[in-house]
């Protein structure tokens, strides 16, 4: 509708061509944030990355699901979602993400082909599965289609690229083309994840450090110690703190393509520092950030001057101490495999059960009430389902009940009568209502289903609280003053509690630690958890030593510091009867990698077999890499079940089969 916002003409539209009787209801509508988005994007190309204000771009997502027996995309209504550094810098409207549950061969053909919606023309730049279905991420490029025929545009449309050299700003296939063809198409997912904008930072304030290696072991081979980590300065954490009213330790980020965490260093030297910018007379420090070899995934062109894109730090997560942890299956099976008795689960058990019963019948007191609201709002997630609602921005937070929330909240109530869209909501606007299931039946029943919901959950998924626990992100000691097998574990408030009932800023003393997937053996592995004065300042995160032969995480199921989050455990029950695997089971066994089949193109492999095609048919031929997830089905999940299988069948968590599909 020519001369109207697509706040307004949107629902007319709707109702006109779906039959509705009433627009989409606006608490999850994306129209206002696509005007706002795109009259920012039209006075300054560059307001959507949030250097000028809290605002930001990038929030909607255009959708569509391919129909593979029709071979259409059928449109979908657009929604409120996470936000990206794509979709930031270039605006939501140029982006589509199609739904395919279809992995054939003819699938990945029809997504080499362009699509054309309304004379914008959207080809397709990365696929990528999650949960059983495949989504393709296709860019509104810089052509027109006219006369039956596409052509480039005299007027730039869309990202103002044509795909070919659009794929080149993103990651110059030139420079990185010592990289596998497979690891290449993997990287524009770094522009793609969820994250929200941080400081932007100058070209020369961004450093790169060498990694940090072990001494040789008996194989001549090296551990990077310090793989994924990063290090930051003040500076930068202090404009984080502005922005998102939080002091964090740590940030998950990207940067000019690299990845993983950064830690804040106060210290002017740490060790292996490499030069930094010098400040200006009487101007604060600039942010810098340095980033580790084994974090740069994407490598620029020297001397070419880099897009705000790539300086801007895209903020994933940032550091937080999670206390009480819930123990998973994987994680009991491997404490149990390890000499933890298997009757300290079944006293978590019934000691679950009986919390959550009186969790939900306890009203004899003046807190009672509030108990089975407080309740009830923990079993579902109902909360966090109104921040969604209200900000309509699908983003899950890490918090203590993340396993047992649900999405029944998603919705909204219905716009006629009101009525919620979940059976907890229904129950806390009732106790918000002055009800009281002493005298109100119809709400003691709905509190006995809630109950009796999460009792079935507790049946199924054995996701039991040990109180003396923690979780947060693993980060690697930027000063090499831990000591082999030592960790740091320091909380930014008193949450630790001891065995004498205080509660404690750092735990000292033996630990067992783990991180999920946790599948063999070594997956789980004692430490001793200390304190350094240098260290004094990292709270709510893990910081592991980078001395010894081997990087610790690489002890629990080969993890690395980018990212990863462990689980602690300071229960004297699990502690003292731990008893460590032989670090034979980390080998895979002899044959395992015969297993795979590897695909060792290597881009500059690729560039040599296009040289002489058109522009138009090296696009084609990088797009089948681009999208080549879309023919490939993840067994991930399959080989998790066949995992829970081999131990049920051997009978042992150490049985060769069990630790072959463990590595797996």
């Amino acid at each position: 509708m020519m001369g109207k916002s697509n706040s307004d003409a949107a629902p007319t539209t709707e109702m006109v061509f779906c039959n509705t009787s009433t627009p989409h209801n606006s608490a999850r509508s994306p129209w206002a944030e696509l005007d706002e988005e795109c009259q920012a994007l039209e006075k300054n190309p560059l307001a959507g990355m949030g250097h000028t204000s809290d605002w930001f771009g990038g929030s909607v997502t255009l959708r569509a699901v391919y129909d593979s027996k029709t071979k259409k995309l059928v449109l979908k209504m657009p929604t409120l979602d996470t936000s990206s550094a794509l979709k930031r810098r270039f605006g939501s409207w140029n982006f589509l993400r199609v739904k395919t549950e279809d992995n054939s061969k003819e699938t990945l053909e029809f997504f080499l082909r362009p699509v054309v919606i309304l004379g914008m023309v959207f080809r397709a730049l990365h696929a990528s599965q999650d949960q059983g279905s495949s989504h393709v991420t296709m860019v509104c490029v810089d052509e027109a289609y006219t006369a039956g025929k596409i052509k480039k545009t005299l007027v730039r449309k869309g990202v103002a690229y044509q795909l070919w050299d659009f794929i080149n700003f993103l990651n110059d296939l030139e420079v990185n083309k010592r990289q596998f063809i497979g690891k290449y198409a993997a990287r524009f997912a770094l522009y793609l994840s969820a994250s929200t904008p941080g400081p932007l930072l100058e070209q020369d304030a961004i450093h790169e450090q060498e990694d940090h290696y072990s001494e040789p072991n008996e194989n001549g081979e090296r551990s990077n110690m310090t793989d994924g980590c990063g290090i930051s300065t003040w500076s930068l954490h202090e404009q984080f703190l502005k922005r998102s009213k939080v002091q964090a330790t740590a940030i998950q980020f990207r940067l000019r393509g690299g990845k993983g965490m950064t830690l804040c260093v106060h210290d002017k030297e740490w060790l292996g520092k490499t030069d930094s910018k010098e400040p200006l007379e009487d101007e604060p420090p600039s942010p810098e950030l340095w980033l580790r070899d084994s974090q740069i995934k994407i490598k620029f062109p020297s001397g070419r001057l880099l897009d705000p894109l790539h300086l801007t730090l895209a903020v994933l997560n940032y550091s937080q101490m999670r206390v009480s942890v819930q123990l998973s299956p994987e994680v009991i099976i491997n404490l149990e495999s390890n000499k933890v008795p298997a009757t300290y689960f079944e006293s978590l058990a019934r000691a679950c059960v009986r919390q959550i019963v009186a969790n939900f019948t306890t009203i004899d007191t003046d807190l009672g009430l509030f108990r089975i609201w407080d309740a009830v709002n923990n079993a579902e997630g109902i909360t966090t389902m109104r921040d969604i609602r209200a900000t309509g921005i699908m983003q899950r937070k890490w918090n203590q009940k993340d396993d047992e929330e649900n999405d029944g909240g998603m919705y909204p109530p219905d716009p006629s009568s009101g009525y919620p869209s979940s059976l907890g909501e229904v129950v806390m606007e009732l106790l918000d209502s002055g009800f009281s299931p002493m005298d109100c039946v119809f709400l003691r029943e709905k509190i006995r289903l809630v109950a009796k919901a999460q009792l079935n959950r507790k049946k199924v998924d054995y996701h039991f609280e040990v109180e003396k626990s923690c979780a947060a992100y693993v980060v690697s000691d930027p000063f090499g003053v831990l000591g082999p097998n030592e960790i740091q574990i320091k909380a930014s408030g008193p949450k630790f509690l001891r065995d004498t009932g205080y509660y404690a800023h750092e735990i000292i003393g033996d630990v067992v630690m783990t991180r999920n997937p946790c599948k063999i053996p070594t997956d789980a592995r004692k430490f001793k958890a200390t304190t350094h004065p240098k260290l004094a300042t990292m709270t709510d995160v893990i910081v592991c030593s980078i001395q010894g032969k081997i990087r610790l995480l690489d002890m629990l199921g080969g993890g690395d510091y980018d990212g990863d989050r462990a689980i602690v455990f300071w229960d004297h029950n699990i502690v003292n009867s731990f008893q460590d695997a032989d670090l034979k089971y980390m080998t895979p066994p002899p044959g395992f990698e015969d297993m795979f089949e590897k695909d060792t193109t290597s881009v500059a492999d690729f560039l040599a077999s296009v040289e002489s095609l058109s522009t138009e048919l090296k696009t084609v031929e990088l797009q089948k890499h681009l999208v080549g997830e879309l023919e490939s089905i993840s067994n991930v999940g399959r080989i998790s079940v066949q995992h829970d299988h081999c131990i049920y069948v051997t009978g042992s968590y150490a049985h060769p089969d069990s630790v072959m599909v463990g590595h797996m």
